[in-house]
This record gives structure tokens, C-alpha cells and sequence, in this order.
């Protein structure tokens, strides 16, 4: 199956599921998860407040909402434009004005090096291409930013017939996670650490049980601030200068 078939596939059903999942993060933003969701993610962050955020496949607007009331700068993308109707107006209703774009995470129309933290939930299992996704989203960090994707094993559980005509098409779906996004994101030299038991943070005891099937874990990667020295001598008069240049990587 060719990836534009695939991804097709995954907008439709994302499109067809955007209500629903819409009346899960509204119940989500008007309970103490919000809360729990907000501080786990400011841990891991590269600071604290006024962050440029990145929420990569953004949905109904969880993280979007969250983080834009904490006082960052955020925009959301989706492949979908029915999560970004519904991420529209949950953010409305909630009076915070994040930028809301339909856009293919493997391939984004940003400048490099224009975010301190890219973020992501229950997304990246979902990609046709998450190797590619990946570098996309290292390009568009600045040095010394964050990548947070909290995931989980979704697609060895999701049998219903429209995930079923793209899911055994889908890259992750035979893979040792988060080994797999470890690897990937350390050889993109990235700094990486995990936590695969991060549930513990984020639910209650009831709800653990009910996220038992296919827990979630954190891959947090951070972009290396390289210093490359340039070298230029010139002279004015009688006295030989030099100039050094940084270059980030």
C-alpha cells in the first residue's frame, strides 16, 4: 500500500472519530488531569513558560489548550481538518487562541530552529513514516529544545475494519517500543531518556487498570547545542585580529 493511500486511511478515520474524541478531552480539560498533564510535560521541558510549542497531530487540542493557558506561544497541527474544527472551538471555549494547521507531520512548512518544545500524544504509532516524521521534527527545533512524545502500543489493539485496511501497512506496528524511537532518535544525534512507566504520573489507580492493555511511556529527546569554531584572521594597521564565529547545528 502506497503512503499517500495510508495516510488517506488515517485522515478519514481521524476525521470520522473527531466528535468523539472531542468529548474526551473536554471531560479531560475540565478535570484535575489537565493539572497532572501540564506539570509532567513543564518537567521535561526546556523551560518552564513563554516556550514557541509545537503539538504535533494536536487532535480536539489537548496539549494545545493546556500549554497555550500556561503562557506559551502554540501551534497545533493535525492531518486532520475535523480535529482541527473541533481543537478550534474547545480552544474558544476555553478563551486561549492557539494557531490551529492542517499539516503532514513529515513534512512542515517551518523555518528551522523556530520551537523550544515539539509535542506529541498518542501520535507517532500512527505514522506511515516515523523515521522521516522524526527528522522533521529535530529541523524545526532550535538548539537546546525539547522533543515529548508520549505513546503507547495502540496498534496491536485496534481491530475495528477502518483501522484495518492501513494498520499492518503502518511502520510501528511490529516494533519494540520505545526501543525503536530510542534508536531512531539517538542515530538524528539527539540526547534521549525515557520513561516507559510514565502512567504512574498521569492516572489514578482506576485508571491505570484501565490502560493496562497498553501503557504509555515518554521518549524525551533533546537537540545538542554544537559550537563550531570558524576561524578568520584580518589585520587593521598594525594589529592581527581574530574573529570567531558560532554556528549552531
Amino acid at each position: 500500500m502506497e503512503k499517500s493511500v495510508i495516510q488517506h486511511s488515517i485522515e478519514a478515520y481521524w476525521s470520522a472519530m473527531a466528535p468523539y474524541f472531542s468529548t474526551m478531552i473536554q471531560q479531560d480539560l475540565n478535570l484535575h488531569g489537565s493539572s497532572v498533564w501540564l506539570q509532567t510535560i513543564v518537567k521535561h521541558a526546556p523551560k518552564r513558560a513563554a516556550m514557541d510549542v509545537l503539538d504535533v497531530g494536536a487532535g480536539p487540542g489537548f496539549f494545545s489548550i493546556i500549554l497555550s493557558k500556561a503562557g506559551n506561544r502554540v501551534i497545533g497541527i493535525d492531518c486532520s481538518g475535523e480535529m482541527l474544527k473541533e481543537a478550534r472551538a474547545n480552544a474558544d471555549a476555553r478563551m486561549v487562541n492557539p494557531l490551529f494547521l492542517k499539516m503532514d507531520s513529515h513534512s512542515m512548512g517551518f523555518p528551522d530552529n523556530c520551537f523550544d518544545l515539539v509535542v506529541s500524544r498518542d501520535v507517532t504509532w500512527n505514522l506511515y513514516d516515523p523515521e522521516e516524521a522524526y527528522k522533521e521534527w529535530k529541523r524545526v527545533l532550535r538548539p537546546g529544545g525539547r522533543i515529548l512524545i508520549f505513546d503507547a502500543h495502540y496498534g496491536r489493539y485496534c481491530v475495528d475494519g477502518v483501522h484495518l485496511k492501513y494498520m499492518n501497512k503502518l511502520f510501528l506496528s511490529d516494533k519494540l517500543r520505545p526501543a525503536w524511537d530510542i534508536s531512531a532518535l539517538s542515530l538524528l544525534g539527539m540526547d534521549v531518556y525515557t520513561d516507559t512507566d510514565v502512567d504512574r504520573e498521569l492516572y489514578t489507580s482506576q485508571d491505570k487498570r484501565l490502560h493496562a492493555a497498553e501503557p504509555r511511556f515518554m521518549v524525551a529527546a533533546e537537540k545538542r547545542l554544537e559550537v563550531v569554531k570558524s576561524t578568520h584572521t584580518f589585520c587593521t594597521g598594525s594589529w592581527n585580529i581574530t574573529q570567531t564565529k558560532i554556528r549552531w547545528d
